[in-house]
């Protein structure tokens, strides 16, 4: 789906900017769903046109008739705005409407480098129980380093990213970092047992692992040897060949607590390795596009086998600031500092 709307819609993506202003925006609302399991329902295109020219024809002559109420006219202008839209999208889930208020094109990579930019000494993320404060201008230079150690593993865009962790410091840098080298971060649910993290692994085809060592009673190290010993059973190499999930290449064990010991075999990876990197970060790769997927998330589970829905940069932020914007209003701007 990426390929072909990319194939339709490149031109009128890139006519859509408006160089002049200081950053890149949309004038439309844009709304595009990907999915691994997303289906292209090409053939519902000669149902909707036959369906709209039904209806045209038993409804537009009343279109010019004096009593015809400015509902119906409206209903005839969004049946014909829904067929038009159909028809160029090939029938993805792409819908773009007029809005009142113009819509960022940046990437979540260039809003992070913009806020570090901006107040790079304004906090930017406190977890208490890791008793870490970090302002943007930290943040923004540990997701660089991070971006810099996922591509020295092999990782690049497209590339899936597990983040097999509960709340913590590490799993939100994970997600900056991969956005800065468009990878895919893939939310794998910190209570997920063996079968259930096999499964998950495979439907997104991960290339690598990041995960903490223990969540509540759960032993991470256990539950990967109960899948198989060769996720971290190799001391010779670090780059895992395992046939139950063959497209997974790395694991990186996040550093235990101070207050609790390390489980995880020494020869594993460790997530503060990947803070040290041996070259610099050059910047994000051009290539990213702000509808390029960034992230997925798994459906519960509860009724079958948990299913992927894929976000991409766009979603996300306007969703971030859209619902920030709503749940701020009528309060003091002062007072939130």
């Amino acid at each position: 789906c990426v390929d072909r709307y990319n194939h339709r819609f490149g031109h009128l993506r890139h006519s859509a900017r408006l160089p002049d202003l200081g950053s890149p925006i949309i004038p439309y609302h844009t709304s595009i769903i990907h999915s691994p399991g997303a289906v292209c329902f090409e053939g519902w295109l000669a149902i909707h046109l036959l369906v709209y020219t039904i209806f045209l024809l038993n409804v537009w002559p009343l279109y010019f008739t004096q009593g015809y109420n400015t509902r119906a006219r409206r209903t005839v202008f969004r049946i014909k705005n829904y067929c038009i839209n159909r028809w160029i999208s090939g029938g993805y889930s792409y819908v773009f409407e007029p809005s009142l208020e113009p819509l960022s094109a940046q990437t979540v990579g260039q809003l992070i480098a913009t806020c570090a930019e901006d107040s790079p000494d304004r906090t930017a993320v406190v977890s208490v129980h890791q008793n870490i404060s970090k302002t943007y201008g930290e943040l923004n230079s540990d997701a660089n380093k991070l971006a810099m150690s996922l591509r020295e593993l092999g990782c690049g865009r497209g590339d899936r990213v597990g983040i097999w962790a509960p709340n913590c410091y590490e799993w939100l840098l994970t997600q900056y970092g991969t956005a800065k080298i468009g990878a895919i971060m893939v939310n794998v649910n910190p209570g997920y047992r063996a079968s259930e993290l096999q499964y998950a692994l495979n439907l997104v085809g991960c290339h690598t692992l990041i995960c903490s060592q223990r969540f509540r009673s759960s032993n991470y190290c256990e539950i990967m040897n109960d899948i198989s010993p060769e996720l971290l059973g190799n001391k010779n190499s670090k780059v895992i060949d395992c046939e139950k999930i063959p497209s997974l290449k790395n694991i990186v064990m996040i550093n235990s607590a101070p207050n609790e010991p390390d489980i995880a075999p020494t020869h594993v990876t460790r997530f503060d390795d990947l803070l040290t990197p041996d070259h610099q970060f050059p910047g994000d790769d051009p290539a990213i596009q702000f509808d390029d997927p960034i992230n997925i998330q798994f459906t519960s589970g509860t009724t079958g086998h948990p299913k992927g829905a894929t976000l991409t940069h766009h979603s996300i932020i306007q969703n971030a600031w859209f619902v920030g914007k709503r749940s701020l209003e009528g309060l003091d701007p002062k007072g939130l500092r």
